[in-house]
């Protein structure tokens, strides 16, 4: 019963059953028997810590990074050894080390991220990425004021890189981040991998 949860939004935080507002928000996806939670709102920590999910998937902005209740819930999540998927602004939380300017993160995955590497919204843009964990079809990646992998550490596997070699994509055990936006684009092959 494969089931992503998405921006359960202003539903949500009026909504005192937050399974019923996240249940309200979500799409289909074909991922076997796993159910994932994608939050990137103010739904996601109470989520967390109320329902027993297989897995999650943070797209954070930084008014969610601050909530002092996310970052405990978040922790707790990969204490429990759940698979976290972390994309564009996840992936700078979840990062080992933050760099231009650095930052405070959770250390989980050992990756440095740099921030807004590409520059600012306006320099955001779209590319085919070859990833071979995913096939042969190239990936039509989104990539929203980016950050990127500066550099990953020993145990991390790089997933994907730009053309001029810049990484974009790493997995770590059960942790994948992802500086682009595969939630954007139809094909669901990111999120099935995860």
């Amino acid at each position: 019963r494969g089931t992503a949860h998405v921006r359960a939004g202003d539903k949500a935080r009026a909504e005192p059953d937050y399974r019923e507002a996240i249940r309200l928000n979500s799409i289909p996806i074909d991922n076997g028997e796993k159910e994932v939670a994608v939050y990137n709102d103010r739904c996601w920590a109470r989520a967390v810590a109320m329902i027993d999910l297989d897995a999650a998937l943070a797209d954070c902005n930084e008014a969610l990074r601050l909530r002092p209740d996310f970052v405990p819930a978040l922790e707790k999540f990969h204490a429990a050894g759940k698979p976290i998927m972390g994309t564009c602004a996840g992936l700078i939380l979840l990062a080992r080390d933050v760099e231009s300017p650095q930052q405070p993160s959770l250390g989980l995955i050992d990756i440095t991220a740099e921030r807004n590497a590409y520059g600012r919204q306006k320099e955001s843009f779209e590319t085919e990425l070859a990833i071979p964990a995913l096939g042969k079809k190239p990936f039509h990646a989104v990539f929203i004021r980016a950050p990127a992998i500066a550099k990953c550490h020993d145990g991390c596997e790089i997933l994907a890189k730009l053309d001029d070699s810049t990484i974009v994509a790493a997995r770590q055990g059960k942790l994948l981040a992802t500086a682009f936006h595969p939630e954007l684009t139809d094909d669901a092959r990111f999120h099935k991998y995860f």
